[in-house]
């Protein structure tokens, strides 16, 4: 009667397939057990060693990275730059040559403008000529393996006051992409 209401493994792939049999083996062993106070302990050390096995097979090895096109436009591929240069100087990933020979793939979109110009004398005016520029802009970026499942994925904006925001906006996701899982030492 319990195996009538399992599910079907043979529709499961990868992970699910492992969680699936081992779930169904419980299931079909709690059914022959009597209930007793010492018998649930022992199910939930199983529900929790199958959950954090899940849980660390399914997390990635991603340390080969691609970082693609990020958009046409001429900032971008400055970012794009500085984004396999830092990628490059990390010691937990690698900078991929190619699609094929990467693990993942980090894509995204992204554009950075003029807001306007200041200066510190009043009377100069707002033309470029008379003031530094004060940047705007965005870049999305997501990191995907190869069957094109996100693995992690980030909004950078840029910070006051900085001089080089392409340069900026790369430090800042490569930061972010070292600080996750993805990017600890031990993963």
């Amino acid at each position: 009667m319990v195996r009538d209401a399992q599910p079907d493994c043979q529709r499961k792939t990868g992970i699910d397939t492992l969680i699936c049999s081992v779930c169904n083996g419980l299931v079909t062993f709690a059914a022959g057990v009597k209930w007793h106070y010492g018998i649930l302990p022992v199910f939930a050390r199983c529900f929790l060693v199958v959950y954090v096995t899940a849980f660390l097979w399914g997390q990635s090895t991603a340390k080969r990275i691609f970082v693609a096109d990020l958009g046409d436009k001429p900032a971008m591929q400055e970012v794009r730059n500085f984004l396999a240069a830092d990628l490059r100087k990390s010691k937990v990933f690698t900078l991929a040559g190619s699609q094929a020979d990467a693990d993942a793939v980090l894509s995204g979109h992204g554009d950075l403008w003029v807001k306007g110009y200041y200066s510190l004398n009043p009377r100069a005016g707002t033309a470029p000529a008379n003031g530094e520029p004060i940047y705007g802009g965005y870049i999305s970026v997501e990191l995907k393996d190869r069957s094109g499942d996100t693995l992690w994925s980030y909004l950078a904006t840029p910070h006051y006051g900085s001089h080089n925001m392409a340069r900026d906006l790369a430090k800042d996701v490569v930061k972010h992409l070292l600080e996750s899982p993805l990017g600890q030492e031990g993963h």
